[in-house]
């Protein structure tokens, strides 16, 4: 049961880290395409998308490892590449959309709604799962090595999700202006 339970999350954690690629090198794709963006933004967004590329393979593996174990805990790995992930690459990139979409509403398009839309959901799956953690297995998570990479990941994913929200708000307003 628990071994299910664990390939189901590993499926769904894989799955959100495939659309999260899928999102960033679309973002990319578009940016890069348009005349309109300048190329240090271009050249930034293309950056960060790399970093999330080699961030998912790693995060793949270590994931990996956590799914074939028989060990209850995850391993330090997971909870540390969340956190790496989310400052180095989530932050940096809907920052860098928001200003996209500040500085030009000829490039909306469903991929940046989308991004926006993501960039909502997924935080807020990341900081229940979190707080869940941490209500259903309190003594484990007090205990816990990583402990401080799960608040600062709970936080800086709070900011995602406000800055998403900023940027859905821009994305509206620049299309129903």
């Amino acid at each position: 049961m628990a071994s299910d339970m664990k390939c189901g999350s590993f499926a769904l954690s894989m799955f959100s880290e495939i659309i999260d690629l899928f999102l960033d090198w679309d973002f990319f794709y578009e940016v890069n395409k348009s005349s309109v963006v300048e190329n240090n933004v271009k050249s930034a967004i293309q950056g960060f998308a790399i970093l999330g590329t080699v961030l998912f393979v790693f995060t793949f593996i270590s994931q990996s490892c956590d799914a074939c174990s028989d060990d209850e805990e995850e391993n330090p790995c997971t909870p540390t590449l969340s956190l790496v992930s989310t400052a180095l690459e989530d932050f940096p990139q809907i920052i860098l959309a928001i200003i996209v979409a500040m500085h030009t509403s000829e490039l909306i398009s469903w991929i940046q709604i989308s991004k926006a839309l993501y960039g909502i959901i997924e935080p807020a799956i990341r900081i229940t799962v979190i707080l869940e953690e941490r209500e259903n297995s309190r003594q484990n998570f007090r205990e816990s090595p990583y402990l401080c990479a799960k608040h600062c990941d709970m936080c800086i994913s709070g900011i995602i999700l406000m800055c998403s929200i900023a940027l859905l708000f821009e994305l509206a307003f620049d299309f129903f202006h």
